[in-house]
């Protein structure tokens, strides 16, 4: 068995959930549940209330903000996609979203799955077009489970969080196949352990109170993968383990309704701030996207 790494994630965008709570591992699916507009900040929505305008209560801004308040709120189109006379299409891509692919078949427009694949569904990942929920296995047929793995080698040790994505598998590894196919990783090798963080973390914050006393807990995934269960020739070693969480869909799709023009305009004005500032174009844009030098793309 490789030697494994215990991952923290305190990343946005690669995180997986840390504080643990009663309601993690459920899954609303009744798309008709309301939230009680008694408490909490969503009942102000579309409304003045202190010294907020109304528009200052969408938090998608006017045209982006739904104001359905309940479970399914993520899935609704937004006033600027009916403006804009795109409900059709958002209808047509959220067909293609929520429709399982399949492996068989001579007449469905949804034939081609495989030969290897990470879930039949884009929805299977990001349940209510959300992230992710915690689980303790990993099974790609659990609906609403959005782990991908990491698999990497690391370059500073056991405990290293960096180094590059081993070549025996895909960047995104597929855990699933059609036959005759083997998946490049076989799940039932896959181990997820839950486990609590005690003492201090390294910042030297406590990791079970507030400075004012009230506690909390946090917990961490171990991932383990045995070297059996990699079905590639060569099998790897040496690696190190982790899980990428699936981020929330939501407004995502707006992107394509912004002209380029504005696109490019934004970042010609973040360029001239980050000069302004004394730093580095390439310090503060990517500079797989954005040249500095010549202020444009890349």
């Amino acid at each position: 068995m490789a030697k494994y790494w215990k991952y923290i994630a305190f990343s946005l965008l690669l995180s997986t959930p840390l504080v643990s709570c009663s309601d993690d591992d459920e899954e609303t699916t009744d798309s008709s549940t309301t939230t009680d507009d008694s408490t909490g900040d969503y009942k102000y929505v579309g409304q003045a209330v202190g010294n907020f305008s109304a528009s200052e209560w969408y938090p998608g801004g006017e045209l982006g903000t739904t104001e359905n308040t309940g479970a399914s709120c993520y899935e609704d189109e937004t006033p600027s996609v009916n403006n804009s006379d795109l409900y059709d299409a958002f209808k047509f891509g959220e067909l293609l979203f929520e429709h399982d692919f399949m492996t068989s078949g001579t007449t469905s427009a949804f034939l081609g799955l495989g030969p290897a694949y990470v879930r039949t569904s884009c929805i299977d990942c990001h349940p209510g077009y959300g992230h992710g929920k915690r689980v303790s296995s990993y099974d790609a047929d659990t609906r609403g489970n959005g782990y991908l793995l990491v698999i990497y080698t690391p370059t500073d040790g056991d405990n290293s969080d960096d180094g590059a994505y081993i070549s025996e598998v895909t960047g995104m590894p597929q855990t699933r196949a059609t036959s005759p196919f083997l998946p490049p990783v076989d799940e039932s090798g896959i181990t997820i352990q839950w486990l609590t963080i005690t003492g201090t973390m390294p910042s030297g914050i406590s990791a079970t109170a507030f400075p004012d006393g009230e506690t909390y807990e946090l917990i961490y995934p171990e991932v383990t993968i045995l070297e059996n269960a990699f079905n590639t020739n060569p099998v790897p070693s040496g690696y190190a383990v982790r899980l990428e969480s699936t981020i929330g869909l939501y407004g995502t799709g707006l992107l394509d309704a912004i002209p380029e023009d504005s696109l490019k305009a934004e970042y010609q004005k973040q360029a001239a701030q980050a000069l302004a500032n004394g730093y580095a174009v390439s310090d503060m844009l990517n500079s797989n996207f954005w040249d500095g030098d010549a202020n444009d793309w890349a």
